[in-house]
């Protein structure tokens, strides 16, 4: 471990909503070898309160000027995703390693380019895909990578979630536009299909459905209506490498919700992860049954909990676990997953999806 903390430039923080006063800041107090030693945001006034908010000196409101401060090592984006390229772009050229929020960026291509940038100056870089840190998941995985299924057949996946049908003002009106990067296959989709992904060993190829069924929103503020491309749900069919089968639906149109639910079915039984909200900020349930046996809760043991002090079902927590995990890869000099290129890989499913839904066709992944 290095001698000092790291220390942790956040863009992207204002201090009363947003992800970073939810997640971002209580990691890093959680976490010995970091320390949030800068804020930018891209208003000066902005900065200086969330520097206030959250006992920082250094601030910014341009983040060229930021990412090259030699009072940073590590820069965290969390931003709009349409700064997430050229923000973390800036940094890796500086020679900083980077966290950056998912989704990574727009596009596949993008995502491609930063993670070339990061090999070609040695630093290590890492999105925000924090459902792989969920105790439950790392001990769902390490269950199927000792075989507990069997020979893997079959899964299905859920995510109801009414975040489409929440009243919002007109502060969020840029996140009606698929172009912004937002909606139901960038973000849940995207967290959802990570998580399964790593989980079964890869999706090979998908045949799907993306669509926006709530096609306006009225901001409470202004009362005028507005035209809505971002998708809010997400159905699709895969085939994974392993030749297992199954179903995938995600939506943000689902009245009082219903949370996620992954469920794999193998010759020798079954395992389930269970959440009631998003996967990545919620706790996560782990069930199973051998082929004979009733399905029963299964005890997480205490090697998958790697932070202490937050609240295991808080938001923060799992961010808390992929940051000590990007902690020992700067440390070590070796990349972990979720890196820059995971992320690039799971744009080009996600992309797949997409293209599958426009041409009703089955996709092959990378084709």
């Amino acid at each position: 471990m290095a001698s000092r903390p790291l220390r942790i430039g956040l863009v992207g923080a204002t201090p009363d909503r947003g992800w970073a006063p939810r997640a971002h800041v209580p990691a890093y107090r959680a976490l010995e070898e970091f320390e949030l030693s800068g804020i930018c945001t891209g208003r000066p006034e902005t900065a200086a309160a969330a520097a206030q908010a959250f006992g920082v000196k250094f601030i910014s409101s341009d983040y060229q000027e930021f990412v090259r401060s030699p009072e940073i090592d590590v820069v965290s984006v969390s931003t709009r995703i349409l700064l997430h390229h050229p923000i973390s772009k800036a940094a890796l050229e500086a020679g900083k390693h980077v966290f950056c929020e998912w989704p990574l960026t727009v596009t596949s291509a993008q995502s491609e380019e930063l993670a070339d940038i990061a090999r070609r100056k040695g630093v290590r870089a890492i999105t925000g895909l924090q459902s792989r840190f969920a105790p439950a998941f790392m001990h769902m995985k390490e269950l199927l990578d000792q075989g507990y299924l069997g020979q893997m057949l079959s899964f299905n996946m859920t995510m109801l979630l009414s975040g489409a049908m929440n009243a919002r003002p007109s502060y969020y009106n840029f996140t009606a536009a698929k172009s912004s990067g937002f909606g139901a296959l960038s973000i849940a989709c995207g967290h959802a299909t990570d998580t399964l992904n790593w989980l079964v060993g890869g999706i090979e190829a998908v045949t799907a459905q993306v669509s926006t069924q709530i096609k306006t929103w009225t901001p409470t503020d202004t009362g005028e209506p507005i035209t809505v491309t971002s998708p809010d749900n997400v159905s699709y069919l895969a085939r994974l490498r392993n030749g297992a089968v199954g179903s995938v639906q995600i939506s943000n149109t689902a009245h009082a919700g219903g949370g996620f639910r992954l469920e794999v079915f193998g010759a020798g039984g079954k395992l389930s992860a269970q959440s009631f909200g998003m996967l990545e900020l919620s706790l996560v349930r782990l069930t199973g049954a051998k082929i004979g046996e009733k399905e029963a809760e299964i005890a997480i043991p205490d090697r998958h909990t790697w932070v202490s002090g937050l609240p295991i079902d808080g938001p923060a927590f799992n961010m808390a676990q992929l940051f000590r995990r990007f902690g020992q890869a700067i440390d070590s000099g070796a990349d972990v997953p979720p890196s820059f290129v995971d992320g690039a890989a799971m744009h080009r499913v996600l992309e797949a999806i997409d293209r599958s839904s426009d041409t009703k066709q089955w996709v092959t992944i990378g084709q």
